[in-house]
């Protein structure tokens, strides 16, 4: 009780401006957690003190006698973590070094001022049953909380920052203060809903209101998911006050050589920090978020918070590089970028700040559903820099090497695309099935699904999804509900087998021929009209049926267009005509991005010089290989 009563006068001491601060005069969620905290950063031990009052409400229909929470810090505790074991999984090398693991220790945690649940703490395991993970644990109340009633958590905990791993911790004196605290699970109607740590899966929790004070050496610039309301500075030490409203999460950053350069974009201030030796990046960053602001805006809802921080990590953080927090997002960039390598610093920009609205705003569940963000991000993500940089160039220009976002996406897809499906919980998948499924075959099936109804309806679709479920938490059959109010059909033919399903989508011409018919009639005769009878057989090769466009050039330069439904394994087309057929391609414009082979899409009798650029594409498979293994989003 001494620690809670400690921890009481300590909040009463901080500046009243702290608790009144107001952002939004109607709340944007329903605030179910809300989170007053007191942390303590010891530079030279890379040690987190904290105090936390949460105050949390059950919105659900049943009543619950226990909490669940989330100590995310723990997956870096011990090498036997469900994290750290099973780093295998995902393509980005997790490891940590002997003296270098970090972890988090709840020192006292009191319900209500009144009851002490410290030695009622227990670990739990509930996604694989690892007895030596520890980033789960339930702690059973005194009283049952029914639906409609609160309760307030009071806990002192203790958090050791490892070296920079999965994007949190310290390098040298730059930190990356990154799922840092005790934090609540998520209360469904059939239970909480309360995930391990693992290294494919992210995070869910729901929304509500955080004040941090934050205090540290002086000399550090500090950036944070909240607005800086006040600070206090010392002989030694500064007390940085944060208020953030309708955020589920608070990341903070400190670096002692740390420039700022703020700018007020789209009503919005957006502050970037970054190392000395990246001045020469400032402009391409403020280009870059100035493109996903508007973009986004225009395509889904105007950013709704007043503020955002871009965290440009010195070299040795590159790891903290390339994340997603609410308000606050680190990218990534070296001294001398060349302009044409657009992976660092635009794209990594734009993607990290898309995750803003998709895990941010609408927050879906990305332990069970990862691609409602990952893959609505690469969505969005691929849409900004194609209009902006160029479908093929939004990537990479340098050196006659051409590669766009599209293009890196669509490769990592075809490279094993029967492996695994999309909808799945992120910890089962297996090597590198992650992002393929979750990015890249999320992005293409949303493409393909914007292509087949058209610009115009899929962003009513998408602007329905998010006036209808912003602070809500949508699922994915919530999406396909809307796309099939919306849609002039039912499109469940195409989205459960893409979603779900490991069918693969490929159509190729197999063939095309003419002849000259051989009998003619009274009025061909006497024309002189010797007609041709030309054929196209195009073949379904995959177990995806998808309708397909054909079209067909004559060598009088004619282009005739038809359409197949695609459902039988193969179907011959027969034009007859006074001209002889030259060419003929399935899915002409390429608007198919599920298909996994567009280079069997078109047949001619005349020399294609494309052909060529075909293989030399295919030629850079290793060298985008090596680069897309340096950076994961």
């Amino acid at each position: 009780m001494k620690i809670f009563l400690s921890f009481l006068a300590t909040l009463l001491l901080l500046p009243l401006s702290l608790f009144s601060q107001t952002i939004f005069q109607q709340p944007l969620s329903p605030r179910i957690a809300n989170y007053q905290i007191t942390v303590r950063l010891d530079t030279e031990k890379k040690l987190l003190q904290g105090e936390e009052t949460i105050r949390w409400r059950n919105h659900t229909a049943n009543p619950t006698r226990e909490l669940q929470f989330h100590l995310y810090m723990n997956a870096f505790r011990n090498r036997e973590s469900s994290f750290l074991k099973n780093r295998h999984l995902r393509i980005r090398r997790f490891d940590v070094k002997t003296g270098q693991l970090g972890g988090v220790d709840i020192k006292q945690l009191v319900v209500d001022s009144e009851y002490d649940l410290t030695k009622k703490i227990e670990f739990i395991h509930p996604d694989d049953g690892n007895e030596q993970d520890s980033t789960v644990i339930r702690v059973p109340l005194p009283r049952e909380v029914k639906p409609g009633e609160s309760v307030e958590i009071q806990i002192q905990f203790e958090t050791r920052l490892p070296e920079i791993i999965a994007r949190t911790g310290y390098s040298g004196d730059f930190f990356l203060i990154a799922q840092w605290f005790p934090k609540l699970g998520v209360l469904e109607d059939k239970g909480w809903n309360c995930h391990q740590f693992h290294p494919n899966s992210e995070f869910f929790s729901d929304f509500g209101v955080y004040d941090v004070s934050f205090t540290l050496p002086k000399e550090y610039v500090v950036g944070a998911t909240g607005i800086l309301v006040s600070e206090e500075r010392g002989d030694s030490l500064q007390t940085l006050l944060f208020h953030a409203e309708d955020v589920h999460d608070f990341a903070l950053t400190a670096y002692p050589r740390f420039q700022k350069a703020t700018r007020e974009i789209e009503g919005v201030q957006v502050v970037l920090l970054y190392p000395p030796e990246h001045a020469g990046m400032v402009e391409r960053y403020f280009i870059a978020i100035t493109y996903a602001l508007q973009d986004f805006g225009s395509w889904y809802l105007p950013y709704p918070y007043p503020n955002l921080t871009l965290v440009d990590p010195p070299i040795y953080g590159m790891n903290a590089g390339g994340m997603e927090y609410p308000c606050f997002i680190t990218v990534g960039s070296v001294w001398g970028m060349p302009k044409g390598f657009k992976l660092l610093p635009e794209e990594v920009t734009v993607h990290e700040f898309g995750h803003q609205y998709f895990y941010g705003i609408l927050a879906n569940n990305e332990f069970e559903e990862a691609w409602l963000d990952e893959g609505f991000t690469s969505y969005a993500t691929t849409k900004v820099l194609d209009k902006h940089f160029g479908k093929h160039t939004s990537f990479l220009t340098l050196g006659g090497i051409l590669m766009g976002d599209f293009d890196h996406q669509k490769k990592t897809y075809m490279e094993h695309p029967k492996r695994d499906y999309i909808v799945k919980p992120s910890w089962k998948f297996e090597l590198g099935d992650y992002g393929r499924m979750v990015y890249s075959k999320a992005m293409l099936t949303l493409m393909t699904l914007e292509n087949y109804l058209g610009e115009d309806t899929m962003g009513k679709i998408m602007k329905t999804y998010f006036q209808r479920w912003k602070f809500k938490h949508p699922h994915t059959q919530d999406f396909i509900d809307i796309v099939n109010e919306i849609a002039p059909e039912n499109m469940d033919w195409f989205l459960k087998p893409a979603l779900y399903g490991t069918e693969v989508l490929d159509y190729e011409v197999y063939q095309i021929a003419y002849r000259k018919t051989k009998s003619l009639t009274k009025e061909q005769a006497d024309s002189l009209e010797q007609p041709y009878n030309n054929s196209v057989t195009v073949l379904r090769r995959g177990e995806f049926v998808f309708p397909v466009e054909l079209r067909v050039v004559f060598d009088n330069g004619d282009t005739l267009t038809t359409h197949w439904d695609g459902k039988e394994r193969y179907k011959i087309f027969h034009f007859q005509r006074p001209e002889k057929l030259v060419s003929a391609c399935v899915d002409p414009e390429n608007k198919i991005y599920l298909d996994i082979n567009w280079t069997n899409n078109s047949r001619t009798f005349r020399q294609n010089e494309l052909a060529f650029q075909k293989h030399w594409l295919a030629s850079l498979s290793l060298f985008q290989n090596f680069l897309l293994s340096l950076f994961t989003f």
